[in-house]
């Protein structure tokens, strides 16, 4: 679905497999959907799934994505540049049209997908730019794919862009980005190991980034071109068929009308102090009323925190060891869990 900062998408299948086979819930509602990666999940298990999303720029973009509108809004091959990206994101529009394509903007063209900051720096920006023109627009700007400085402590390199008219007789796209990716990083290897320094690997990393040319692929692994060519079927009468019976809406958690005989899933802000205040909003006050609401919930509510943040009245039922890219590079681990309210019957065979 949707790349968005601390999506579910790398645990979706393992966790709402899980929540089917330990509660008899039919109705699944996703009340913290954000990019919707569970509820495309929960399509598979539950009978009826409904989805919610509070910001309305973010429910738009992936009401879109459901509609096979996406493309529409937010083109494959538009390059979104820093002044664009801000511009969009101080814009305060009002349509359904130009909301979806500001929550499309803002997901895919910023920073970790964090809505806020733009994806590349000033210094690689313009080299960036020129591989994107490269993948989709048949353009060559050789200047500026020579631009980027590569260091290690023998010194510091720039890369050669050479042959590059049989990149441009492969589709655009995909398989153009596919082998772009393969052509630099071959390049990258070779001044490494012509300096015979493995010890900086840091460009390479930052060049793996050139999934996210495509928007909405942008956080998927480029395993093959045949897959990139899947992924670029958002629109797929299959893919629409399985999401079309979704139902959604734009409303806070506790205004959103639940059936009987229904699990609630809330991927919560998680509370910590990494990302308070990235919400806009108080997260003790946040984390105080929402725990009230689920422990008060008549209904089986499950959400999703991290080891050591879940108050004592509630369960933990399901635990998943994560690692996090940071910024600067390295990686943090965590534990993930799932935290119940203790309301309804759970099958405890299934519990880790």
């Amino acid at each position: 679905m949707l790349p968005y900062q601390g999506n579910k998408s790398a645990i979706a299948k393992d966790l709402v497999l899980f929540l089917r086979q330990s509660f008899d819930c039919q109705n699944f509602y996703d009340l913290f959907g954000g990019g919707g990666s569970i509820t495309h999940e929960a399509k598979r298990y539950f009978n009826f799934v409904h989805y919610n999303e509070l910001r309305t720029d973010i429910f738009c973009a992936v009401k879109s994505i459901i509609q096979g509108e996406n493309f529409d809004f937010l083109p494959k091959d538009e390059w979104v540049s820093r002044e664009k990206f801000f511009e969009i994101k101080e814009s305060n529009p009002t349509n359904y049209k130009e909301l979806a394509r500001k929550g499309l903007v803002l997901a895919c063209w910023s920073f970790g997908n964090n809505l806020d900051d733009y994806m590349y720096s000033k210094e690689i920006e313009d080299w960036k730019k020129a591989l994107h023109d490269l993948c989709f627009n048949d353009i060559i700007n050789i200047e500026s794919l020579q631009s980027r400085i590569f260091e290690n402590d023998y010194g510091v390199y720039t890369l050669k862009f050479d042959n590059l008219d049989k990149l441009l007789e492969l589709p655009r796209g995909s398989q153009r980005r596919y082998n772009l990716t393969k052509y630099v990083s071959d390049r990258v290897f070779s001044v490494i190991n012509d300096t015979q320094s493995l010890q900086r690997l840091e460009s390479l990393e930052r060049l793996e980034r050139l999934e996210r040319f495509e928007s909405l692929q942008s956080l998927q692994s480029l395993e093959s071109p045949e897959r990139l060519e899947r992924l670029e079927r958002f629109e797929s009468l299959q893919r629409l068929q399985s999401l079309q019976n979704i139902s959604m809406t734009n409303f806070s958690y506790e205004n959103v009308e639940i059936m009987p005989n229904s699990l609630i899933y809330c991927d919560i802000p998680y509370n910590s102090k990494s990302t308070n205040g990235s919400y806009g909003c108080d997260y003790d006050s946040f984390h105080n009323e929402f725990y009230n609401w689920a422990s008060s919930n008549e209904n089986c509510v499950v959400f999703s925190e991290y080891l050591g943040n879940v108050p004592s009245e509630f369960e933990i039922i399901w635990q998943k060891k994560k690692t996090n890219l940071m910024a600067g590079g390295g990686s943090k681990k965590s534990i993930e869990v799932l935290a119940w309210n203790k309301k309804g019957k759970i099958n405890k065979t299934t519990l880790f």
